[in-house]
């Protein structure tokens, strides 16, 4: 599918190049040497970076992260070589809807030259999928102007590839037609980049009352060293 690139579009990223782009100059040189260091107390990200992704690209690191920057766009984004030294490069997408204050869940992936990013968007109650183009991974992203998503609650989209090449995206949505509703996973057919088959895979449902989405709600996790503890409140 070409995607047909706005004159906005076009200016927005003459203006963010500048600011992205010059990390590959002295930016990268003011790096630690990673050779030399072995060790890294965490967090290895001070600034906040909720649902980080990471892509590995050309033996370096490329983390977004949810929700809308101080630079007034969208999925903040950070860079590293080692996994340990993250320097940040402000936020990747200019907002596709100014009334939407819910950016959430941003995953790349790299397909013939160009970068892909997935993301959900909505209030918060009304969400749904899109997808972003960029020629780096430090962005800047356009949205391609494509809703792949119909329902009226779907978040974090996870594209992935099968071994015969066939892509699949991941995604959370509501099951509001069982006794227990709530947000489960759906699976459903890329037919490309930019458009969904519309046969979803159920793949996990929601069973108890508290799966059902509550942004109130509080959530706390601790791990004895083995497994996993998690107490909702």
């Amino acid at each position: 599918m070409q995607v047909k690139w706005p004159a906005r579009a076009i200016q927005m990223v003459q203006s963010l190049r500048t600011r992205t782009h010059g990390i590959s100059t002295q930016a990268m040189k003011s790096e630690i040497d990673v050779e030399n260091q072995r060790s890294y107390v965490n967090p290895v990200l001070n600034p906040p970076c909720a649902d980080p992704f990471v892509l590995k690209y050309l033996n370096e690191y490329w983390c977004y992260s949810t929700g809308i920057q101080s630079d007034g766009h969208c999925f903040g984004a950070f860079h590293s070589r080692d996994l340990m030294n993250w320097r940040g490069l402000g936020g990747m997408l200019e907002p596709v809807d100014r009334e939407a204050d819910c950016y959430w869940a941003p995953e790349v992936i790299y397909d013939n030259g160009r970068f892909l990013m997935y993301y959900s968007v909505g209030d918060g109650v009304h969400m749904h999928i899109r997808v972003a183009i960029a020629e780096h991974p430090a962005g800047p992203f356009i949205d391609a102007g494509v809703r792949l998503t119909t329902e009226d609650f779907a978040i974090d989209p996870h594209p992935f590839s099968d071994e015969n090449g066939t892509w699949y995206l991941f995604y959370a949505t509501d099951f509001l037609q069982y006794s227990n509703i709530g947000t489960g996973t759906v699976c459903d057919v890329m037919l490309d980049f930019f458009t969904l088959k519309g046969e979803l895979v159920t793949v996990t449902r929601a069973l108890f009352d508290w799966q059902v989405f509550d942004p109130e709600r509080k959530e706390r996790a601790a791990c004895d060293g083995t497994r996993w503890k998690v107490r909702l409140f």
